[in-house]
């Protein structure tokens, strides 16, 4: 996940940071500024130092986690750090409940070795004097206390001090925040890789350490909604804090059940045998003239397959009937129109819908073809088959609207995941060695490019019938027409082809 503005790199990392990040670090410059009035004439400037340090805990925290990541063998895509949460992007999941321990516990490790190295160093620049000092709640008693340490040892170890003191306060609490075992907090994921690893189940995991992670949501929500009735201004960020922990503790139980299905059901349970198998042999006219006129070749449609000698031979491509004169169509067999199988991006009955959406969405097609183990056609199977086929899987229940509109657009509902987050990085391929499908515009469109360029007019007995588009109407041979693309007969119709509904019409 990325947001906000590129600040460059580290490491190798991209690093994105959202604009509000000007705003609280001056906010924490001015608010930590007041407590060292005493001890400095500039004291935001030594407050804009904390707030810059904090900053650098925070980013330090992302980097331990990409790192260690990096160290594993996983590919960090970037860091994004926002108002109240930070987010190492790295692809694909951990295969091993180790490597995930691993990663998880290495930001909340940094944090508690950065603040006890801060605890010690103002220990050490205080002589101790700082921990007396903050034992002190009240501001007038606080500020006394620094006053008579900054006469001690110095204003300038007692600035210093204060200041590695409130750093390492900070990186305690961000250690002990993360080490909550819930998810989406690091402890959670640990937690994840711990039952993962002793149950063997990565779902049983997730479903554990989600568990922990909307439990103490909801309490800290609850918390906070009880602190600010009380009239405690604070308790809506407990609050804010708890609704956004249980959030997302439900969106990775969601993500993980998603996965599950990807990984476990396969492209035989969600495929179609919505097409239809042709002779090879058949010629383009009665192609035309007994399949393509009045069936819809569109998304939603039938695709046709061919067939010869008892073999599929490949996917018909309609679009081809563009380059060839139809003057020989009668005499063309159906096989000039045919794109062999082994040139098709295709997936095979035991592919993983994981599989069938990567092909999908890195090749933009509307559909792949689903082959058998001995290279026949087997079925078909787009967008709209993935999501009834999840349905099923996941108890959703989608909408046949929705499925349609899937089928029919060639892309997934807006408000549905994004499928290409945890799918493998293996990429099939490339679409520009190896044809595949016709492309799902011009496959949609080619019976209307027809109607408008070519096939103007009809057999007398074909116009009565419901035309492409369900007008009806007198044949255009009533209607003298000589706007078609060749010479046309004294009647000005072509004989043996449908009306179309711009003839009709007329």
């Amino acid at each position: 996940m990325r947001g906000g503005i590129r600040l460059g790199t580290v490491w190798g990392i991209p690093l994105f940071v959202d604009p509000w990040w000007a705003f609280i670090l001056l906010a924490f410059a001015w608010d930590y500024g007041r407590g060292y009035r005493s001890l400095t004439s500039q004291p935001v400037l030594f407050g804009f130092g904390v707030a810059l340090a904090l900053f650098g805990s925070l980013l330090g925290h992302e980097l331990a986690h990409s790192l260690t990541a990096r160290r594993c063998g996983a590919k960090v895509q970037a860091i994004s750090l926002f108002p109240l949460r930070a987010i190492t992007s790295i692809e694909g999941e951990f295969t091993q409940p180790g490597t995930l321990f691993q990663v998880a516990i290495a930001g909340p490790l940094w944090n508690l070795t950065v603040g006890m190295l801060l605890v010690g160093g103002a220990a050490l620049l205080s002589d101790g004097g700082i921990w007396a000092a903050s034992g002190n709640l009240k501001p007038d008693e606080w500020q006394a206390a620094l006053t008579n340490l900054a006469q001690s040892v110095g204003a300038a170890r007692t600035l210093f001090s204060l200041m590695a003191l409130q750093v390492a306060q900070a990186n305690l609490l961000l250690a002990l925040i993360n080490l909550i075992p819930g998810l989406p907090m690091d402890g959670g994921h640990a937690l994840k890789a711990a039952i993962w690893k002793l149950s063997g189940d990565r779902l049983a995991g997730v479903r554990w350490s989600a568990g922990t992670g909307q439990t103490f949501g909801l309490l800290l929500l609850l918390l906070g909604l009880t602190l600010f009735v009380l009239g405690a201004i604070g308790g809506l960020l407990f609050a804010l804090m708890g609704f956004f922990i249980t959030s997302s503790a439900l969106a990775n139980l969601q993500t993980a059940t998603l996965q599950q299905a990807l990984y476990t059901v396969t492209a035989e349970a969600a495929m179609t045998r919505d097409f239809r198998l042709l002779d090879a042999e058949m010629s383009l006219r009665q192609f035309t003239d007994d399949h393509l006129v009045f069936s819809e070749h569109t998304h939603g449609g039938p695709l046709f397959y061919a067939t010869a000698n008892g073999r599929d031979r490949g996917l018909i491509n309609p679009d081809k009937l563009r380059s060839i004169d139809r003057h020989v169509w009668e005499s063309t067999p159906l096989s000039a129109l045919v794109i062999p199988t082994a040139e098709l991006i295709s997936v095979q009955l035991t592919d993983l819908l994981a599989t069938v959406i990567q092909k999908l969405e890195q090749t933009g097609l509307n559909h792949l073809t689903v082959l058998s183990p001995v290279g026949s056609i087997a079925g078909v199977i787009d967008r709209g088959d993935l999501l009834r086929a999840l349905g099923r899987k996941l108890q959703w229940r989608i909408p046949e609207e929705t499925i349609a509109q899937a089928k029919r657009d060639g892309k997934f509902p807006p408000n549905l995941p994004c499928w290409n987050c945890w799918l493998p990085s293996k990429k099939p391929p490339s679409p520009k060695t190896h044809p595949i499908h016709p492309a799902p515009k011009t496959s949609h469109n080619w019976s209307r490019s027809l109607q408008k360029s070519w096939l103007w007019c009809c057999h007398p007995s074909w116009c009565r019938k419901t035309a492409p588009g369900g007008h009806r109407g007198s044949c255009c041979s009533d209607r003298p027409r000589t706007t078609a693309p060749t010479q046309s007969p004294a009647n000005g119709c072509w004989p043996g082809i449908w009306c179309t509904a711009r003839c009709c019409r007329q």
